[in-house]
């Protein structure tokens, strides 16, 4: 790899990079926690150039280091992940700049990030790199996930996505996966089953809410199972686009930035209780909730739509049981006068497993879908902007459309004995979750 110029004060400094034009300059000491960031001239005077974020406005001058710092942090893949590749290439896990050098030239969203070097070439100047996924090799690999990190292959790194689940970048080509880089981008996520015994069956969990939000109206993430033969699931990517005019073989990328990003908050903030339930943390809501995520319309471009987006979303996830609904599990495209929402991604139901059972986010003041009552609801409704028959209105509307599909998609022929055998019971609680949330509406004045 090439060395970083030092500047002045002997700083590396980094770049951030579109696919054919320099974005911005980082020049950082993550030892004293200072970090230098600056829009290119030609970038902030282009007519259809963006921001980052909300948090890092187009505008001449110096963005603090903390809001630079932890946008970078909710770029980075999380848990055992990014420990492999700390370890790997000898990082230290708190210098986010530099771990975004080996981590991000392909990350969420439109905008990577590399060394600022004196021939410094741009995604589109790069030779393509394309190495084929066989369906065989893939399968040993999943296997071996607790051997050889899942994520390198060939030595290069292909998971520049946040989160902790096991998952690679790939792009599809016609039926065939590939891995690729240079100027070649993504255009799915594969997922596998969760390494372990705990999250059983998840590639059928996550393709049945998948296609109930989809059944149901909502904007959601294409999705697929293939069987290697072990699950995995097929994401089609909405951050990235095949230009159908001009290069209908290109993907290109498109910029989305997520909720703590859009918030200019570290990713511990991303649930609302961020220290946990326990005795001795409950009530202590001092990470992200749906208060601040509707703070965010001042920034949309159509207030009202993206408020009701948010609406919706919450709404579903309550319906299906998915207590991990947190501020980096929804996304916003970023254009030049604004953000609003992206389609749905990582819905589940966590309900149906062993996991922590509180929502990631109060609903009003519940945490627990069992102990919403009529006043959440209007606590819910103040913060979203709505009126509270509009909230009501929404509920029914969605709770009456999860009961009608679910039972149905959960008799798909996609998903194997096992597989139905979960799914239906996911749609068994989804029904008990609707007629308890329909109970509490019907006792709001007006709705007898």
């Amino acid at each position: 790899m090439d060395i970083a110029k030092l500047l002045a004060r002997g700083r590396p400094s980094i770049c951030a990079t579109t696919a054919n034009q320099l974005i911005a300059g980082i020049e950082y000491s993550p030892l004293e926690e200072q970090c230098n960031f600056s829009y290119s001239r030609a970038w902030r005077t282009w007519d259809y150039s963006y921001p980052l974020s909300p948090q890092l406005p187009l505008k001449e001058g110096q963005a603090p280091y903390r809001v630079i710092r932890d946008h970078l942090l909710n770029l980075l893949p999380e848990g055992e992940v990014r420990g492999q590749a700390a370890r790997r290439y000898q990082l230290g896990h708190a210098n986010a700049c530099a771990m975004a050098v080996y981590l991000c030239r392909e990350p969420a969203g439109a905008v990577g990030f590399d060394l600022d070097v004196e021939e410094l070439s741009v995604p589109d100047d790069r030779p393509p790199v394309v190495r084929e996924l066989p369906t065989a090799e893939l399968s040993k690999r999943i296997r071996r996930r607790g051997t050889i990190p899942f994520a390198f292959w060939d030595d290069v790194f292909y998971q520049s996505l946040a989160g902790v689940q096991d998952k690679l970048q790939v792009r599809l080509e016609g039926d065939d996966l590939q891995l690729v880089g240079g100027f070649l981008n993504s255009s799915h996520i594969l997922k596998p089953e969760p390494h372990g015994q705990s999250k059983r069956r998840m590639v059928a969990n996550e393709h049945f809410c998948m296609s109930l939000a989809r059944a149901v109206g909502l904007p959601v993430a294409n999705v697929e199972i293939r069987r290697v033969p072990e699950p995995v699931l097929l994401v089609e990517r909405f951050d990235r686009a095949r230009n159908i005019i001009r290069h209908p073989e290109m993907v290109e990328r498109v910029h989305t930035l997520d909720a703590c990003q859009a918030l200019g908050e570290h990713p511990f903030f991303k649930y609302e209780c961020p220290e946990g339930h326990g005795s001795g943390y409950r009530g202590r809501r001092t990470g992200i909730g749906f208060r601040e995520v509707f703070e965010l319309d001042r920034h949309f471009m159509v207030p009202r739509e993206g408020r009701m987006a948010i609406v919706r979303w919450a709404l579903f996830n309550m319906l299906i049981g998915n207590s991990d609904a947190h501020a980096k599990n929804f996304s916003f495209f970023q254009h030049r006068l604004g953000i609003m929402p992206a389609p749905a991604y990582d819905l589940v139901c966590t309900r149906v497993y062993d996991m922590g059972i509180e929502m990631a986010m109060a609903f009003g003041n519940a945490f627990l879908v069992e102990d919403v009552v009529a006043g959440d609801l209007t606590i819910f409704a103040e913060e979203a902007g709505i009126a509270r028959d509009t909230l009501v209105e929404e509920l029914k509307a969605l709770a009456t459309a999860v009961r009608a599909h679910a039972p149905i998609l959960a008799k798909s022929d996609v998903y194997t004995q096992r597989e139905r055998t979960l799914v239906r019971k996911i749609a068994t609680s989804i029904e008990g979750r609707a007629i308890h949330l329909l109970k509490v509406a019907s006792v709001l004045p007006g709705q007898a």
